[in-house]
């Protein structure tokens, strides 16, 4: 009996965790003219800077210069956030806004910038990542999950985690919430959208463990429940 339990056993509980099903949530759309359109706003502008220099061009949202904020969609808590640019020295993300707090995740050249109220920290971008990248931000209780695609598939890279948004499940917190597109000096937008996905920002994740209690890992991936 003792051999039939021994440390060599390994029980197999989840099968890869990739984050390719996507229940979608919001799209911008690059269609219409939004920045010229004066029948209305698509995505009202919340701040602006009097030099900014902002177009709609082959289906891209074009900013040549300045800064601009723009609203995207409302905020939810398990929800994951992915922008596809190109820029050329300028600095592209999104702003996570709660009732009395704002976080901010952003790209400038080889950093993933994080900064809410007093609270400010950088992360190194591989080389993998160029000019032209598509950066996935996926929220959960209290952190941020970032990810940038590689070849088609999405690659960890950092988590920022922050104490005001630990009880952003709650509904009076989340439903007065919104995401905004923040973009600055040469930045070509080319899809920002949001959805539900299989990744790890569904809630109550769980590390997927051996009976020894040590974490599954198998090609440098981790398995969660």
């Amino acid at each position: 009996m003792t051999n039939l339990f021994c440390s060599e056993f390994k029980r197999k509980f989840s099968v890869s965790m990739y984050k390719n099903l996507k229940i979608k949530l919001g799209e911008m759309s690059f269609f219409k003219d939004f920045v010229n359109d004066s029948r209305g706003d698509l995505y009202p502008v919340m701040q602006k800077s009097l030099d900014c220099a902002e177009s709609i061009e082959n289906n891209c949202y074009v900013i040549k210069g300045g800064a601009v904020k723009r609203l995207f969609c409302q905020f939810f808590p398990y929800a994951s956030y992915e922008i596809t640019c190109r820029t050329d020295g300028g600095e592209v993300g999104f702003c996570f806004q709660l009732p009395e707090t704002e976080a901010r995740i952003s790209v400038k050249g080889e950093q993933v910038s994080f900064s809410c109220a007093e609270h400010f920290e950088t992360c190194h971008i591989p080389d993998f990542v160029g000019s032209d990248f598509t950066m996935i931000v996926s929220c959960r209780l209290g952190a941020f999950d970032v990810y940038f695609k590689v070849n088609g598939k999405a690659e960890y890279l950092c988590t920022f985690y922050e104490e005001t948004f630990k009880d952003s499940n709650q509904y009076s917190r989340f439903s007065n919430g919104y995401v905004y597109l923040f973009a600055s000096e040469c930045v070509t937008v080319k899809e920002v959208l949001s959805y539900i996905d299989n990744g790890i920002s569904i809630a109550d994740i769980r590390t997927v463990r051996y009976e020894n209690g040590e974490p599954m890992s198998e090609h440098g991936k981790v398995y969660f429940t």
